[in-house]
Formats: C-alpha cells, structure tokens, sequence
C-alpha cells in the first residue's frame, strides 16, 4: 500500500520506533524461515523438467537478472549515495533474481543498495557457487559477466527483452524459431522478476 511507518504508527497508536522494530524483526524471521522454499534445483532435476522452449539448450541452469525497488529517501548522505539508481533516477534496493527454465525462483540475494553493479552483486551475493562447471546462464543483454562466469567454465548466453510497448506496430524479427522462444521466455522471467 505504501503505507509511511508515521501513518502506520497513527492507525495502530504506537510509536513509530516500535512498528520499525516490529517489522524489521518480522522481516528478518520470514527471510530464515522461508528460505527453505527457494532451494537452487540441481543440474540433473532440471534437465529432467526442461520445457520445450529450452530443448537446444539442455545445459541451462538458470536466467537472471535484477529488480529495483524504490524506497524512501535516506537522511543520511552516505546511504542516499549508495542507494540512489541512475537508471532509475531514485532512491532503489536492488536484488538480483534467478528463475529456472520452468519459471521457479530458485535464488534471490539480499538487498542492496540501488547504485550496486549487475556485476558486481553477481561476484559478490553467491550465486556462482551454486554453477557447476559447463551450465548456462541467461542474462539481459546487459549484464556484464560474460568474463565472470568464464573463469568458472560456466557458459553465459545474453538476450534482448523485447519490447512490450508497441508490440502491434512492431514488425515480426527474421529471427530463427529459438531465438523466437528465447525471447518469449526471456519475457515470462521478467513478469516473474518484476
């Protein structure tokens, strides 16, 4: 609802440090308890649940990309610097997501700051311990970690979102028929993502 933890405070009548207290500890206890639900599938469980859309690529392990959030503006200026986003032109947390051929989120990295690199929270969340050497990774023409990956022997494949916003006057790509699928798909994860 974007409800500000002052107006929250008013309806409920408490104080405002109280609600902050009481929703951070809340946050935190689904973040360990839910967690379990969001396990990263091994190579071999995916393969066995490929979709169609994926058959020439059977080594796929995961697509991912980045989310925004956009926040309250921080008072402190070292913390509006470090989540102020460019792209966004606004105060943002960012994660990083991983969904499975399938469509199941299989990874989601803490919170940080807007200004944070593609790059440099794919180096630094954890997710690359979780890449067997020869998997594939799908990831938005722009994220940067083609060389990243390579030191793992994973493989990295980027791909063009297609545009939504003029869909009708769009003419169809001669693209071949996977690339076709490819970039259906790469739709379906950011409705997930987003």
């Amino acid at each position: 609802m974007g409800l500000m933890l002052e107006d929250l405070a008013e309806r409920f009548s408490v104080s405002i440090s109280f609600l902050s207290t009481t929703f951070t500890t809340w946050i935190l206890l689904m973040e360990r308890e839910l967690e379990l639900l969001c396990p990263c599938p091994s190579r071999e469980l995916i393969e066995q649940r490929l979709p169609a859309q994926f058959a020439d690529f059977v080594n796929i392990r995961m697509i991912i990309d980045c989310t925004e959030v956009f926040i309250q503006r921080a008072s402190c200026f070292v913390a509006q610097n470090r989540t102020f986003s460019n792209y966004k032109h606004h105060s943002t947390m960012k994660f990083l997501v991983a969904i499975t051929p399938t469509g199941a989120i299989s990874f989601v990295t803490s919170a940080w700051g807007g200004r944070a690199s593609d790059r440099c929270i794919t180096e630094h969340c954890g997710i690359l311990d979780l890449l067997q050497e020869g998997d594939l990774v799908l990831a938005d023409k722009g994220f940067n970690i083609g060389d990243i990956l390579a030191t793992r022997k994973v493989h990295h494949l980027s791909y063009e979102t297609p545009s939504l916003q003029n869909k009708k006057s769009r003419q169809p790509d001669p693209l071949p028929v996977y690339e076709y699928t490819l970039s259906e798909q790469s739709v379906v994860s950011n409705n997930i993502i987003w």
